[in-house]
C-alpha cells in the first residue's frame, strides 16, 4: 500500500469517527494528547523566552491551561500566546515527517526512537508542570499506551498508530482554532486570540485565521514533502 494512499485511509477513518459520538469518545485520548501539546508549546516558549512556566492543567472537557511568568513585553505574550495552536499543528506535521522517514534504511532514528522520545518528553511534563489530577494520570495513561507500542505484539502496528496520532494532531489543531470563532462572552474571553486582541486590537477572529491560514499551509507543504 502506498503512502498516500494509507494516509488518505488514516485521514478518512478519522473523519468518520468524528461525525459520531461514540467516535468522538474513541479519539478522546487523541484529543487530550493534542491540548498536551498545545499546553507544553505555551510552556517551552515562555522558558526560551526567558520566562518561567509554573504549571499546565488539563480538563475532563479536552481544554487546558497553562499558568507562567515572563519578563513584561507585548513581543513575548504574542509568542507564548500563538506558540499554542501553532505548536501543535506544526507537532502533527513533525511526528507525521519522521512517522514517514523512519520506513527508510537510512535514517537515524526508528518508531522505536519515536515511541522513546514521545514517553520522555511525556515523563519530564509529569515532573515539571503537570500539577491536577485528571492531566497527570492522562498524561500517564498516554505515555504508558504510547511505551507498549514498543513491545511485541504491538511493536508491527508502531507505525502506523504513529501516523494516526499525527494526523489526529494535526486535525484537532485545526477543530480547536475553529471553535475559537464561537467564543463569546460565556467563555469569559480568555482565549489565546482574546490575548492577541488586547494585545494588538485587532479582532479575535482575525488571529484565528492567520492561525488556521499558517496551520493548513505547514499541513500542505508537510504531505507534499513527504509523498
Amino acid at each position: 500500500m502506498t503512502l498516500s494512499l494509507r494516509l488518505e485511509l488514516l485521514l478518512g477513518l478519522s473523519l468518520i469517527l468524528s461525525f459520531f459520538s461514540w467516535g468522538r469518545r474513541v479519539l478522546f485520548p487523541f484529543q487530550i494528547f493534542t491540548t498536551w501539546v498545545h499546553e507544553c508549546c505555551h510552556a517551552v516558549v515562555a522558558l526560551l523566552l526567558g520566562g518561567d512556566a509554573i504549571s499546565i492543567t488539563i480538563s475532563p472537557d479536552g481544554s487546558g491551561l497553562t499558568h507562567y511568568k515572563i519578563p513584561p513585553g507585548k513581543f513575548r505574550q504574542a509568542m507564548i500566546a500563538s506558540a499554542g495552536y501553532l505548536g501543535s499543528s506544526a507537532g502533527g506535521c513533525l511526528i507525521l515527517t519522521l512517522a514517514v522517514s523512519a520506513e527508510k534504511p537510512s535514517q537515524y532514528w526508528s518508531t522505536h526512537s519515536m515511541v522513546i522520545a514521545l514517553c520522555s518528553l511525556i515523563g519530564l511534563s509529569l515532573l515539571f508542570w503537570i500539577r491536577n489530577a485528571f492531566g497527570f494520570f492522562s498524561a500517564l495513561l498516554l505515555g504508558g499506551a504510547l511505551a507498549t507500542l514498543n513491545y511485541s505484539p504491538m511493536n508491527q502496528y508502531a507505525r502506523e498508530v504513529l501516523l494516526f496520532l499525527s494526523i489526529q494532531t494535526a486535525l484537532n489543531a485545526l477543530f480547536d482554532i475553529r471553535t475559537l470563532f464561537d467564543l463569546g462572552s460565556s467563555k469569559k474571553n480568555t482565549s489565546d486570540a482574546h490575548v492577541m486582541q488586547k494585545l494588538f486590537y485587532l479582532p479575535h477572529w482575525f488571529w484565528a485565521i492567520s492561525w488556521l491560514s499558517i496551520s493548513l499551509l505547514l499541513m500542505f507543504w508537510t504531505v507534499r514533502r513527504i509523498t
